[in-house]
């Protein structure tokens, strides 16, 4: 049996139970972000494809 002192084996499992629900929710929301930024990023690079050729539009007040 391992004794329950602040350097023991059992105090370090301990704390890392507790730590990892917070470690799972903090993946979670990460991996939410990343899937965000590659369909805005996706997004993006469909709205250059879809620009039509020729001509850019002239930028307002341009001299």
């Amino acid at each position: 049996m391992l004794a329950d002192r602040p350097d023991s084996l059992t105090r370090k499992i301990r704390g890392l139970q507790w730590w990892a629900p917070y470690c799972v929710s903090a993946a979670a929301e990460e991996h939410e972000r990343a899937r965000r930024a590659q369909e805005e990023a996706d997004s993006l690079r469909a709205q250059q494809r879809r620009r039509p050729g020729g001509r850019r539009p002239a930028l307002v007040g341009a001299a």
